[in-house]
């Protein structure tokens, strides 16, 4: 699963020792709003996915749409 596998080092196990960790964002699209505030819609988890946003670094180019849509779909049932 694409979480597990590019999402879950940071946002579970925080491996890099990130200060602060970065919020768990399972099931972020389940909720009104993400852990920062912003709207939890797919458009905006897609954009910060996409451009990164504060210590997230972007992941443009390296999903595919497939993968992108698979992990939205993830964000709103985990």
């Amino acid at each position: 699963m694409l979480f597990n596998e590019r999402c879950a080092h940071c946002h579970l196990e925080n491996d890099l020792n990130l200060k602060p960790a970065p919020p768990d964002i399972r099931g972020a699209l389940t909720r009104t709003a993400l852990p920062d505030g912003a709207p939890a819609t797919d458009l905006e988890v897609r954009r910060i996915v996409l451009n990164g946003k504060n210590k997230m670094p972007s992941f443009s180019g390296r999903f595919t749409e497939p993968q992108m849509e698979a992990l939205l779909a993830f964000l709103h049932t985990s």
